[in-house]
């Protein structure tokens, strides 16, 4: 703590650094005709740049934050106030038979917050449905008619182990979501605490399925695995799978393949 207490002006000095940018207003790398007035905070070292490069280069990032500078300081605005279009199904470009102004507007839900994006869904021949495309998206969408919600994949994963491991319930876990959105309350961010209760219960059934080999057909190699979903043991005995032929026959102690087998009273 001494030696914090000795660096706290040059960390505070560091911090505050980051509250502004010496390329700002300077002409973008792209034209010397546009500014550097965007940059994003969750790009790592993200040189500021213009309206038409911010867009361009988040094509793979959709849902990062980024800040406009205002001429005195940096604002919160997002790359759906800039026009910025979610794009499905050809490798973030447009779909070329996708008419121009046939856009849907969709709430996102990540693990930095809830976003707001335009969606230009794929329209070629013998297309997916538009959950399953933003399935293949790894967007997860809270109803399965014309979707209006959907969470990324990352925060399931995330809000599964972090509900597994500090036990917090989904209203806490939301309020952080909500917070990070925007944690001054001042602009209104969409509801979605009912969608991630009951989409957090549908991951968790198909993470047990997808681990458990059941929809794969796991029964056909391991007949004593039925349909249960539980994780098979390595290290249990099982005949066929890690048992040497002739097993039974060289058996010198009766308990040595024994199955063990527990049952809780409740």
């Amino acid at each position: 703590m001494a030696e914090f207490q000795e660096r706290q002006s040059d960390l505070l000095d560091c911090l505050l650094w980051h509250e502004y940018d010496p390329c700002c207003s300077e002409p973008c790398a792209c034209s010397p005709t546009k500014t550097r007035t965007y940059r994003c905070r969750d790009c790592f070292v993200f040189e500021p740049c213009c309206k038409d490069c911010m867009k361009a280069s988040h094509a793979h990032a959709p849902f990062h934050h980024i800040e406009e500078w205002s001429g005195t300081c940096f604002t919160r605005c997002s790359l759906y106030s800039l026009g910025f279009e979610l794009c499905l199904g050809h490798g973030g470009r447009r779909c070329p038979t996708a008419p121009p102004q046939q856009l849907a507007p969709l709430v996102i839900v990540h693990t930095n917050g809830v976003h707001r994006v335009r969606v230009c869904y794929c329209e070629c021949a013998r297309l997916p449905t538009k959950p399953i495309q933003l399935l293949r998206a790894s967007l997860y969408p809270a109803t399965w008619t014309l979707p209006s919600t959907a969470f990324t994949l990352q925060v399931l994963k995330h809000y599964h182990l972090d509900s597994l491991q500090s036990r917090k319930p989904a209203y806490d876990y939301w309020a952080i979501l909500r917070g990070l959105t925007d944690n001054t309350r001042l602009s209104p961010v969409p509801d979605r605490y009912e969608e991630l209760l009951r989409v957090s219960r549908e991951w968790r059934v198909l993470t047990l399925f997808k681990r458990s080999g059941q929809f794969l057909g796991i029964p056909d190699f391991v007949p004593d695995q039925g349909n249960s979903v539980a994780v098979l043991c390595p290290a249990c005995p099982r005949p066929g799978v890690n048992l040497l032929d002739g097993w039974e026959l060289q058996v010198t102690d009766e308990n040595r393949y024994g199955f063990p087998h527990a049952y809780h009273s409740s």
